[in-house]
């Protein structure tokens, strides 16, 4: 089923949000300066992708 059809995720923000997941999930476990250097390049996309979930349900 092709989701964009329906104006939910397309394939790559669809991975970006699991990325996500898998990050705030690490995020419980990892306090190491190294994994925070390497996550914060990404939060502002995470901002922008949940601005669009946000649209999308509300």
């Amino acid at each position: 089923m092709d989701q964009s059809k329906h104006g939910l995720l397309n394939p790559e923000e669809t991975e970006k949000l699991l990325k996500m997941v898998d990050d705030r999930n690490e995020t419980t476990h990892a306090y190491g300066e190294r994994f925070i250097e390497n996550l914060y390049p990404r939060i502002k996309d995470y901002n922008l992708l949940m601005l669009k979930i946000y649209s999308l349900i509300s």
